[in-house]
């Protein structure tokens, strides 16, 4: 199988160990049927990253993990807002969501925000919806991300995808995704504190909870044993 060098979820580039995922890996074909048809721009050999490749899993297969909030649906007929597109609407979004996202959404739809008629709720087809998606979760624990709590990265994202690496998080990110609050202290930390022993005491206890929170959120297996090696010479 040749594989891609950028994974097709959140089109991160692959390190030189990383070793891309794929649907048709998961056991069990109901299983990778129901992310495929959650997911209709992946296939079973799509290369994912592995933090994309659980979420993509957890999100077609474990939804109530998600806690993803309800969404009003579109009126009758409306058709998807993103321009030069007539497909049938499924999902909507909150006009106030795409003005904090447009800044990272405009490379990859154009919506014509002042165009009228869409009112507070602005209609999407699934496709298009899944960009929405994308960038409306956290970048590091993937949960879905408060409008008035989302911070964005900036030129550190690449350096801040080492440092989560050296801790066991598999993320990718860049200066179009967000951060919710806590994983943002949790990410200055890292920055501050490239050596992870060195961050004081007073705020280990924070660090070392919070990253074993952030990979049970991710389903990574985590154990003591995994803190012990934090601890302070």
């Amino acid at each position: 199988r040749l594989c891609s060098d950028v994974c097709s979820y959140c089109f991160g580039k692959f390190g030189s160990l990383d070793t891309p995922c794929h649907v048709a890996q998961l056991k069990g074909e109901d299983r990778q049927r129901k992310i495929l048809e959650n997911e209709p721009h992946l296939t079973g050999e799509s290369c994912l990253c592995d933090a994309c490749y659980r979420y993509v899993d957890r999100k077609a297969n474990f939804p109530e993990k998600l806690k993803v909030g309800r969404l009003k649906p579109p009126a009758q007929a409306s058709v998807c807002c993103v321009t030069h597109c007539s497909e049938p609407a499924t999902r909507t979004i909150k006009r106030k969501w795409l003005i904090k996202l447009k800044k990272s959404i405009t490379n990859k739809l154009n919506i014509d925000m002042e165009k009228l008629g869409h009112g507070v709720y602005y209609p999407f087809c699934t496709q298009h919806h899944y960009w929405v998606e994308y960038f409306t979760v956290c970048g590091i624990c993937r949960k879905r991300l408060n409008r008035n709590n989302l911070f964005s990265l900036g030129a550190e994202a690449d350096r801040l995808n080492l440092m989560l690496a050296e801790d066991g998080i598999p993320a990718r990110l860049s200066v179009n995704l967000f951060l919710c609050k806590l994983c943002r202290y949790y990410a200055d930390l890292r920055l501050k504190y490239p050596d992870p022993t060195a961050i004081p005491s007073s705020n280990q206890n924070f660090y070392k909870n919070y990253r074993r929170k952030i990979l049970m959120s991710l389903d990574i297996p985590v154990s003591d044993s995994d803190d012990e090696l934090l601890q302070p010479q």
